[in-house]
């Protein structure tokens, strides 16, 4: 099989084979890791070598820089979870429930005592209630 290494390449060739996209194939070529392209492309000599050196490191794909900022940002994150839990703005699942499970009987015993508070028959709010808990 005969290469024709007069050939040109584009970014978008060179992004393809990296398997990234064609902003990093910039990157790259303004870093000094790829050399830089002629108007009209690369020449396939002139880039396969830069290619296969990439390909080894694997600097290509996953940049260390890369996983440096994906790192800080979750630190970021975990640090702004932690102060808005300090600040009171968040609160535990287990005490939301507990809460709500509190303001639940304490509605429904108002509920059960207003037949007896009021003079009225107990059997309609007993009906009532045994609905609204079905239907919840």
């Amino acid at each position: 099989m005969e290469i024709n290494t007069e050939a040109k390449a584009t970014a978008e060739q060179v992004a393809e084979w990296l398997g990234v996209s064609k902003l990093r194939v910039e990157e790259l070529t303004a870093s000094g890791r790829l050399p830089a392209p002629a108007v009209d492309g690369w020449e396939l000599a002139a880039i396969v070598g830069p290619i296969c050196a990439l390909l080894r490191t694997g600097r290509a794909m996953v940049p260390k820089e890369v996983e440096r900022v994906r790192r800080l940002a979750a630190q970021r994150k975990l640090l702004e979870i932690q102060i808005a839990q300090r600040r009171g703005e968040l609160v535990e699942a287990a005490d939301v429930l507990r809460s709500f499970e509190q303001s639940h009987a304490m509605v429904r015993a108002a509920l059960m005592a207003a037949p007896e508070r009021f003079g009225l028959p107990r059997e309609p709010f007993e009906k009532i209630l045994a609905e609204l808990a079905h239907d919840a």
